[in-house]
């Protein structure tokens, strides 16, 4: 039986129409991310000077790769060097396997699509966890 195929199919499918959702809601909602006139967002530019130990996969999808790519503008090879500065740091506090193997394909997804990174405000309610610990980790080692 073919099950392998198929239910990578279904996995592809499933992504894209969580993707679309999202940028459903977002358009609904009026989502905008508020940006200064240098094109940074100052909680994601922390982050990029902070390890964190835990939910890097998902910070790599829904908040550096999309602002690297589409907010800041910065080449893929820069940008795909920026990560991996900042995976390595990550990794000092806590080794990860697998997380390297994402940063292409999130990169190719970010400059296919264009989305945006999640705003600090929706970060908070998607992922408190992450939202937290950025917080923490700001106020301990930036301000």
């Amino acid at each position: 039986m073919a099950s392998g195929p198929l239910l990578s199919d279904i996995y592809i499918y499933l992504v894209d129409s969580k993707i679309k959702e999202i940028h459903k809601n977002r358009k609904s909602r009026k989502y905008s991310v508020r940006y200064e006139n240098n094109h940074r967002i100052r909680y994601i530019e922390g982050l990029l000077q902070i390890p964190i130990s835990d939910h890097r996969k998902y910070a790599l999808w829904r908040i550096v790769v999309p602002y690297l790519i589409n907010v800041s503008k910065v080449s893929y090879e820069d940008a795909f060097s920026i990560i991996r500065v900042w995976l390595d740091k990550c990794s000092k506090l806590k080794p990860l396997i697998g997380v390297n193997d994402r940063i292409k394909p999130d990169l190719n997804a970010a400059v296919r699509i264009g989305y945006l990174p999640i705003s600090l405000s929706d970060l908070e309610t998607e992922n408190r966890q992450l939202a937290d610990l950025i917080s923490n980790q700001m106020k301990d080692d930036i301000y």
